[in-house]
């Protein structure tokens, strides 16, 4: 995605101002911009929902037992620990072999469904790029893999994430014409997420809030960068926020203190509705806090790890957005979706 830093603030307003004669182009820039807007959330990088990874399930009493459903029994716990171990190796297709016999087993937990629809996700990025049939095909199986999760259990929010995240890039190789109702369903997942993370962690079900922080994050991405256009809920039955994606990222914050890309995102939100509302103390709250991103991430990696190439990403983020504030509701970890350009070439 090509990064522009021209002005943005206002680049909605040819469009919004469509009159009936204009639809048909109206109807099609939509479609368009809710595909880019997919691609840079479906692009943006979210970690694993229960922040476990390959770790191994310790004793009974260690502090990530109880995440693994089943594990009183010995096979159980050997096959979580087979599949867990070989997802860390990106042996996406073995790990999911033992998901799915723990899936076999178990029946009644949505928990083996949303690894494999994970790993799926994650096979789906290492397929060559002129590839689209196996991309499509590993995408759609993630989604359908995350729904046999939901029909089992209801409430695994883990799902409704995997399957948001599965949707998300399904149109960078399907086509773009399943933008708009993979937009709508989208939205209705995210606002399904944090509804069944929110009922745990009142009941003090949810003794890790990575899942419910993950959900907000995505949320905050999501409202901010779609267009906040009016029409948009009448056609298509979603439309961005940038009130939403300010209250969401500040939530992801205050229960994930430590994700960096949280605060980034919460950065862009500030400076996306400051400077739309012309709202000075929060365009001021998003500079500070961005740097003070930069500041605490300013060292050069001194290894090839994921944790120092992070580090050094966010550092330039936190840059970019503090030299191109006006570009903040169209930023995303890819660069600038230019909404403008888009616009006028649909013209």
């Amino acid at each position: 995605m090509q990064t522009s830093t021209r002005n943005l603030n206002h680049a909605h307003q040819p469009v919004h101002k469509c009159d009936p004669s204009r639809r048909g182009s109206a109807f099609s820039l939509s479609i368009l911009l809710l595909a880019l807007v997919l691609l840079s959330v479906a692009s943006t990088p979210v970690r694993a929902a229960d922040d476990i990874g390959s770790r191994q399930i310790d004793p009974p009493d260690g502090p990530v037992y109880y995440e693994y459903p089943g594990v009183e029994d010995p096979l159980i716990r050997d096959l979580w620990n087979e599949g867990a171990a070989l997802e860390e190796a990106g042996e996406f297709i073995a790990a999911n072999v033992r998901y799915q016999d723990l899936a076999d087993r178990l029946k009644t937990t949505g928990y083996p469904y949303w690894r494999m629809s994970r790993n799926l996700l994650a096979q789906s990025m290492v397929v060559p790029q002129d590839d689209k049939d196996e991309q499509v095909r590993l995408l759609e199986l993630a989604d359908h893999t995350a729904d046999l999760g939901i029909e089992i259990d209801g409430e695994c929010a883990e799902c409704l994430f995997w399957k948001y995240r599965a949707l998300g890039r399904l149109p960078t190789v399907r086509g773009m014409l399943s933008a708009a109702a993979d937009a709508k369903t989208m939205s209705k997942l995210l606002n399904r997420g944090i509804e069944l993370g929110l009922a745990k962690r009142e009941r003090g079900e949810e003794r890790s809030h990575t899942t419910l922080a993950n959900f907000y994050y995505a949320s905050a991405t999501f409202y901010r960068m779609v267009p906040d256009w009016f029409w948009l809920r009448w056609v298509f039955g979603v439309q961005g926020s940038k009130e939403r994606a300010l209250s969401d990222s500040r939530e992801a914050v205050a229960l994930t203190a430590s994700r960096i890309d949280y605060q980034i995102e919460l950065g862009a939100s500030l400076l996306c509705l400051g400077g739309s509302e012309k709202q000075a103390e929060l365009i001021a709250e998003g500079n500070r806090l961005l740097r003070r991103i930069q500041t605490e991430t300013e060292n050069e990696p001194d290894t090839e790890s994921d944790t120092d190439k992070s580090e050094s990403l966010d550092h330039r983020l936190a840059g970019i957005l503090i030299e191109s504030p006006e570009n903040a509701c169209e930023f995303s970890r890819n660069g600038f979706l230019d909404v403008n350009a888009v616009a006028t070439s649909q013209k």
